[in-house]
């Protein structure tokens, strides 16, 4: 990575459901299939975790490389996004919730338009991490923590690390905080037991970019986009459009 021509920026692209529900946390097959192929084709690569990490410590990291993630583990990620994320050889990282695995993100405290299919088991768990890639942590109940005071983030966060340790016997460095919600404090809580932290701040990853709340980019937002140009100054114009109307709608209304 010493090449000072290296790109300063690096997209972390974030996924959920596969499927056909239309609910905001979702993509098709058919548009998963067309945006892998498309970085594919046009020489895109993954990066690992701790790639990403020597290239924050860097501020650079390789032309059009990428970290590809999936939040939740949804079960639909084994039969749609490992076939060609392996078709493209890429490789991921999937963030699960230990308290959800085996069942349903659905329930008290999801949002209404959460999908409704099956989370991964462990034993579907260890099939992906055969594949190559990594298991990270969501949390335990996939609640706010935003919600929760000092004693039960840091349960969360500690509990949900050895869970996946001790049922997969593998390292778990990183943490994808539920529906982005995070404090400052959450954050140095998260360090004191992960390497890396995503977010949900729509834009790239950058060595102005904390390792404890990472940008990431949802793939949701690229439905129907050249993606193989996800490098060029149109898109980062475009994700800024979209993140300050996201920004807008956040904010509080009279009336509401």
């Amino acid at each position: 990575m010493s090449d000072p021509r290296a790109p300063r920026r690096i997209p972390v692209l974030t996924y959920h459901s596969i499927d056909d529900t239309g609910s905001p946390v979702s993509v098709t097959a058919r548009e998963l299939r067309r945006q892998m192929r498309s970085l594919a084709a046009a020489g895109w690569r993954t990066v690992t975790l701790s790639e990403l990490m020597s290239g924050h410590d860097e501020g650079r990291w390789p032309a059009r490389t990428f970290l590809l993630t999936f939040d939740d583990g949804y079960r639909n990620l084994l039969e749609h996004a490992l076939p060609v994320a392996a078709e493209c050889s890429f490789h991921g990282t999937v963030f699960v919730s230990t308290e959800r695995v085996g069942g349903v993100m659905t329930g008290p405290g999801q949002p209404s338009w959460t999908p409704a299919g099956p989370v991964l088991d462990w034993n579907g768990l260890k099939a992906v991490a055969s594949a190559g890639w990594s298991v990270a942590s969501h949390g335990c109940t996939h609640r706010a923590l935003s919600g929760l005071g000092p004693a039960d983030v840091s349960r969360e966060l500690a509990r949900s690390k050895a869970t996946i340790e001790e049922k997969l016997g593998l390292a778990v460095t990183a943490f994808a905080y539920p529906y982005g919600a995070v404090t400052r404090t959450i954050e140095r809580l998260a360090a004191a037991h992960y390497e890396a932290a995503f977010g949900t701040r729509l834009a790239y990853v950058t060595a102005a970019s904390r390792a404890t709340n990472f940008e990431r980019i949802d793939a949701y937002y690229l439905q129907g986009l050249p993606v193989g140009r996800l490098d060029g100054t149109l898109a980062r114009i475009y994700l800024g459009v979209r993140r300050a109307g996201r920004a807008v709608r956040a904010l509080p209304h009279d009336g509401y």
